[in-house]
């Protein structure tokens, strides 16, 4: 998700990503599910924001360090 906030560029200053939770789950290899799951729990701390066929990447720092510990 990250490769892709970056990918948006200046253009996407707001930071929204526009993809569809079945292709995100397809390009991580998890099931729509789990991925539904996810997303809700980073939506929760104020990661990102769901919207219908995409997302918003609040804060994209949270996201870098949630990499950086699973690696």
């Amino acid at each position: 998700m990250l490769y892709l906030h970056r990918q948006a560029g200046p253009g996407s200053s707001n930071g929204e990503i526009r993809i569809t939770q079945r292709e995100l789950s397809q390009m991580v290899g998890a099931s729509r599910e789990g991925t539904n799951r996810e997303l809700r729990n980073w939506e929760q701390r104020k990661w990102l924001k769901l919207k219908r066929a995409g997302l918003v990447v609040l804060a994209p720092e949270a996201l870098t360090r949630l990499v950086a510990t699973e690696s």
